[in-house]
């Protein structure tokens, strides 16, 4: 057997390889960042669908392990600020019915009523704060996972 023949073997071994991978489709890692862009996309559509499926939503996020940079950040950003959201808007929930209830009784609303809903509106004007970072990381996972 010639040097010649076993550089051809060494040289048709490397192309297979590169043909397997070239056809196996896409790699873990951008299926994983493509895993994650449609949990991201759902989650952030829940804001429109049925209110009990957005925490749902949210966990989906949080059990894909994202395998890049952009994926975590976005993953990150993204699970911070809808987390902060929803917590916000659960507390804006609590606070309108303790005003119904403190009214209720034809009174005035009590101090603790009135110091929820201030609480719930910093809750949320907090949670608002942090969905340009959501909307960016989001946006910068969409443009690499094309």
């Amino acid at each position: 057997m010639s040097v010649f023949s076993f550089n051809l073997r060494q040289i048709a071994c490397v192309l297979a390889a590169c043909v397997l991978a070239a056809c196996s489709g896409p790699s873990e890692e951008r299926s994983a960042d493509l895993d994650l862009k449609a949990a991201l996309d759902r989650l952030r559509d829940s804001d429109h669908g049925d209110p009990s499926m957005r925490r749902v939503h949210l966990q989906a996020v949080g059990q894909i392990q994202a395998k890049t940079a952009i994926a975590r950040d976005a993953q990150e950003a993204c699970m911070s600020a809808y987390d902060s959201l929803f917590d916000a808007e659960d507390a804006a929930d609590r606070a309108e019915a303790q005003l119904r209830i403190s009214k209720a009784g034809y009174s005035r609303p009590s101090e603790q009523a009135l110091r929820a809903v201030m609480d719930a509106d910093r809750l949320l004007q907090e949670a608002k704060a942090a969905m340009p970072a959501c909307d960016a990381a989001a946006a910068k996972l969409a443009a690499t996972a094309r």
